[in-house]
């Protein structure tokens, strides 16, 4: 998980996940949209994630062993664009027959984010599976309300 540093505000999220089944691992690619004026923004990275690459245009990205930062040129909107795996962790358990995964809605346990109340965002999530198919989903289980209302938050329309 990464957490943000007061006065940047994340707007939306862009996330596409591999799950990795043979290491049990999700491979991520994300883009974070947010405002903050000139300066440093820095995200606290959790442990079972390891960084492969990180860029922005407009700004210089440093990863250190547990945190990102992102020194920003101008104040505006800004890009990040994260490369990552993710290790197991709160929310996903890995098949035993390397078959599968099952995971609740645990932002930092597959994904970098800033889960604090106070922060309201969109998401735009696509899980690739494989081709092999046997993989089935309970989507009817989520809730999608406008307004951020229901188990998911504010994730857009």
């Amino acid at each position: 998980m990464f957490a943000i540093t007061a006065g940047a505000q994340v707007t939306h999220y862009t996330v596409k996940l591999t799950p990795d089944f043979e290491h049990n691992l999700l491979r991520g690619v994300e883009t974070i949209e947010f405002y903050h004026e000139a300066g440093d923004v820095e995200w606290q990275k959790q442990r079972g994630m390891q960084i492969t690459a990180v860029n922005s245009v407009g700004g210089e990205a440093t990863v250190k062993d547990e945190a990102v930062t992102l020194r920003v040129h101008s104040a505006g909107k800004h890009l990040l664009h994260v490369e990552y795996t993710a290790a197991a962790g709160q929310g996903i358990k890995w098949f035993a027959d390397k078959k599968g995964f099952d995971t609740a809605f645990y932002c930092e346990a597959w994904l970098v984010c800033d889960n604090s109340p106070a922060q309201r965002a969109t998401l735009a999530l696509e899980i690739i599976l494989p081709a092999s198919g046997g993989f089935s989903s309970d989507v009817s289980r989520l809730s999608h309300q406008p307004g951020g209302e229901g188990p998911l938050g504010n994730h857009g329309p």
